[in-house]
């Protein structure tokens, strides 16, 4: 309506719905989580650091049929800033298996919640600074925190009924 509506070509201004509809998904499915954008104020390329979580699971099914669901294989992790910083990746190589941690030359197994949890980003519990204020002014302060600088960057979800073929070595 009005100035949201859509213009035309040769017909003007028009109501419409605009979005996109998925026909099928692929049996590895990627998605890019995008922490990178130009900040108009700032005239500069910043980095996202907002909490996003992600499960191990989805279930596509309502977005196209037959989509099914999908289980977490790997995440890509970006540590640093827009300027600089370092890419690993958290691997699960079996279906149902543990995960590892792939950081350059260095392979060593890893938790779910390290792989997982603890790259949904947000913000971590910063030092006190004990000596700056009396012990009955740090009661009624928020405790500080920082952006945490390592986050998920990439998800890469293997849809179910493929996953033992597409994992089979």
């Amino acid at each position: 309506e009005g100035d949201n509506a859509y213009e035309a070509e040769g017909h003007g201004k028009q109501r419409a719905k605009k979005g996109i509809r998925f026909l099928t998904f692929p049996p590895v499915l990627h998605l890019q989580l995008k922490r990178f954008h130009f900040d108009l104020e700032k005239m500069d390329m910043v980095k996202l650091n907002t909490r996003f979580e992600f499960t191990n699971r989805i279930d596509l099914s309502e977005f196209a049929p037959n989509a099914g669901v999908y289980w977490l294989y790997a995440v890509v992790v970006h540590s640093g800033d827009v300027n600089s910083g370092h890419y690993y990746a958290h691997l699960r190589p079996e279906y149902e298996g543990s995960w590892i941690k792939f950081d350059d030359d260095t392979v060593t197994p890893c938790s779910e919640f390290a792989a997982v949890n603890d790259n949904f980003a947000g913000s971590d519990l910063h030092v006190w600074q004990y000596f700056e204020l009396t012990p009955r002014e740090y009661r009624s302060k928020t405790p500080p925190t920082r952006p945490r600088i390592h986050n998920a960057y990439m998800l890469v979800y293997i849809r179910e009924d493929t996953a033992a073929q597409i994992l089979t070595p």
